[in-house]
């Protein structure tokens, strides 16, 4: 098995960093080297599944536990509560609909306040963002190698060893190129992993194009670019558009109005063409024709596809949607039936809508909570938008409420995997704190060269 020999070359990896740069610095250059790592090599410690990027994240807080004044100059927020109050939420649901586990907070809290935690101890200065750039550039560069070629030539490194990770395989195409799927096990979820990096590449190519950074860190946004458009997934490549327009919308702040009014007018023509744009999602999806097949929901035909399957959930979970109360059914699936048409079930067991999925486990309490916390993370980055420091500064930020923003969206096609919703938690930790720092912390020049000094915590680097 190869899990621990995998875990054990981290824990080197982070043993020298943090002897090397500092702990913060271990943090950057492991939660990268994490998101490389095959999400589906779990290892089970009775009801707990534990993967290499949660064991990752572990191994990364028990480094920290050593240095924890630091700890001090955190500012509790607003979203930090939110994100608390769902998780508690989630843990009384799944409890009241199957009985009292250890299992249940544990793996609640591993899933959601982990990655967050983490996010939000990694971004104190700027040379947490100097190690952040210099680490995830690589990332970026591996991953969008890995998937233009995994695409084109049909084999992925990782399953041409082991074939238990993919759920596709071999036999998942689209115009002719194969599905990109990375670490990941679906190609959906690396493209979204991809969408939620983007910010990084950019910022790595902006550094690169002023001499402060190698010349192959230019490429990064491009080459990232082409990682989201090889999984041949149509939500992240629509994520990876509206990151992009964001991005450019908050950069350009002299040229905002006119930029509104072209997304304005670009929303509307796509509404008005709403018709030709689903064709051509049925197109990309290899759907053409398909229409043909009905099914009869709440007493009416309706088509199905792929593409309407998301169109359809709503319909088919309306009932089990109004009766969810405040707090839900618990756990969806399995032996755990939802009030929906019987002849429904096997082809709706999967709720890709993680809105319904999270207002079916966890009722209108946890919903309110769930778009709660999403709202104050984009709260925080809008503010460091509007009023930055610098103007160099509007680039990341905005990119990264382009990210999270995008992915919320297409959160509405796709339920919260932990192999993009690892990266979406530790994004919106990073923002958050970004957003209780003195901005001439983040702010200051970044260089290449890395300090050889060990960072003393609560001080600056």
């Amino acid at each position: 098995m190869m899990y621990f020999p995998v875990l054990a070359a981290v824990a080197v990896l982070l043993i020298v960093t943090a002897a090397r740069d500092g702990p913060r610095a271990a943090l950057a250059w492991c939660w990268a080297a994490g998101l490389i790592l095959p999400t589906w090599m779990i290892y089970r410690l009775g009801a707990v599944q534990v993967n290499l990027r949660t064991a990752t994240g572990l191994l990364l807080l028990a480094c920290l536990a050593f240095h924890t004044g630091g700890i001090s100059r955190y500012r509790l927020l607003l979203a930090d509560l939110l994100i608390v109050a769902f998780v508690a939420v989630r843990i009384v649901t799944l409890v009241s609909s199957e009985g009292l586990r250890p299992s249940i907070p544990v793996v609640q809290s591993l899933t959601w306040l982990l990655p967050y935690g983490l996010g939000r101890l990694a971004l104190q200065d700027a040379e947490d963002r100097k190690n952040l750039t210099r680490a995830t550039a690589l990332v970026c560069l591996v991953l969008g190698l890995w998937a233009v070629g995994e695409a084109v030539t049909r084999i992925n490194p990782l399953l041409a060893v082991s074939q238990h990770g993919s759920w596709y395989v071999d036999h998942d195409f689209r115009c002719g190129l194969k599905r990109a799927e990375g670490p990941t096990v679906h190609p959906i979820f690396f493209g979204m992993m991809l969408v939620l990096l983007l910010p990084w590449a950019l910022e790595a190519s902006r550094r690169g194009r002023r001499g402060e950074g190698p010349w192959w860190w230019r490429t990064l946004p491009w080459l990232t670019c082409a990682g989201v458009l090889a999984t041949m997934s149509r939500g992240p490549g629509i994520a990876m558009a509206i990151c992009l327009a964001i991005t450019v919308f908050a950069g350009r702040p002299k040229r905002r109005t006119v930029l509104f009014v072209a997304m304005t007018a670009a929303c509307v023509l796509l509404f008005a063409s709403r018709h030709a744009v689903m064709e051509a999602m049925h197109a990309l999806g290899n759907e053409t024709g398909e229409t043909k097949y009905y099914l009869i929901v709440n007493g009416e035909p309706r088509p199905y596809t792929g593409t309407n399957y998301r169109l359809l959930l709503f319909e088919v979970y309306r009932d089990a949607m109004w009766n969810a109360g405040w707090l839900g059914y618990g756990r969806v699936g399995g032996d755990h039936h939802l009030p929906i048409e019987g002849h429904l079930e096997g082809l709706f067991s999967s709720v890709d809508n993680q809105y319904i999925f999270t207002i079916l486990t966890s009722g209108y309490l946890g919903l309110s909570l769930y778009v709660l916390f999403q709202l104050a993370v984009f709260a925080y980055l809008a503010k460091l938008v509007r009023c930055p420091s610098r103007d160099e500064d509007l680039w990341l930020s905005g990119s990264m409420l382009g990210a999270l923003v995008a992915t919320a969206l297409m959160m509405l096609t796709v339920w919260f995997s932990r192999d993009y919703g690892y990266v979406w938690l530790f994004t919106a930790g990073m923002a958050a704190s970004w957003y209780t720092m003195p901005q001439t912390e983040v702010s200051r020049p970044l260089v290449v060269q890395v300090s050889r000094r060990r960072l003393v915590p609560g001080h600056p680097a």
